[in-house]
């Protein structure tokens, strides 16, 4: 009887907390990525748990072992992971850094629509507890408050006013 108790206030405790971890790490990233694959955008595949947040650091330390070339291409030496991303799936691809895809837009013409047309898309993270406390202003702002923000500070950023008087 004692035993059979025991078995079900586990249950009770671990289960729950199993099925937040696996969609968490397992069926949430594995949704977005069917999402981002059916909307036909092309990426490197979710590897659990922490996605391609490894090869990342790596590549980005070899890259700053190497000598620096002689061009002006600096893209392979300052972003060398988002390098090999563009160059194996386009200039318009995904990856992942831990659970959340990164989308790699790379085509000025996709850049420009998406801050002109669509403003409703890019949203900003939620903020855990601690950045609520230490964000403010301009930074932790949305829609249409942002708009309205921005318009106010805008005239401080004038070419104007930001050029440096000499004495």
């Amino acid at each position: 009887m004692e035993i059979s108790l025991l078995y079900i206030c586990f249950a009770i405790l671990v289960v729950p907390w199993g099925i937040r971890f696996f969609n968490k790490f397992w069926f949430r990233p594995k949704r977005l990525e069917h999402s981002l694959r059916t909307q036909g955008l092309r990426g490197t595949l979710y590897r659990f748990p922490f996605g391609e947040a490894k090869q990342f650091a790596e590549e980005s330390k070899a890259a700053l072992v190497k000598p620096i070339p002689l061009s002006h291409d600096i893209i392979p030496r300052v972003m060398p992971f988002f390098h090999r991303i563009m160059t194996q799936h386009g200039k318009i691809s995904f990856t992942w850094y831990s659970q959340e895809p990164i989308v790699i837009l790379n085509d000025p013409e996709s850049v420009k629509y998406l801050l002109t047309k669509q403003q409703n898309i890019v949203l900003k993270p939620k903020p855990d507890d601690a950045a609520k406390i230490l964000e403010t202003g301009l930074v932790a702002h949305q829609g249409e408050k942002w708009k309205k923000h921005r318009r106010i500070i805008n005239p401080a950023f004038h070419h104007e006013k930001l050029k440096v008087k000499s004495f």
